[in-house]
């Protein structure tokens, strides 16, 4: 075990350096997500969420017929 010591601790150093890294950037992606629409009008915000509920309920609808199916 003492002659992989050094390995587990660069093993454990680049885990926590990509995990960091991944989080750093999803959080990046969630900020830069809430000023893109804080710059649009009303109503561009309220258009494209209608579209994405449609989608969402054709989803749905779709999975409800699937599972009737079966």
């Amino acid at each position: 075990m003492r002659e992989n010591k050094g390995f587990l601790s660069l093993m454990r150093s680049i885990l926590m350096t990509g995990v960091t890294l991944y989080l750093v950037d999803a959080q990046s992606r969630d900020v830069a997500g809430v000023f893109s629409t804080a710059g649009r009008p009303l109503d561009d915000v309220k258009h494209y969420s209608e579209e994405n509920g449609k989608k969402a309920a054709r989803a749905i609808n779709s999975l409800d017929a699937l599972f009737e199916e079966v």
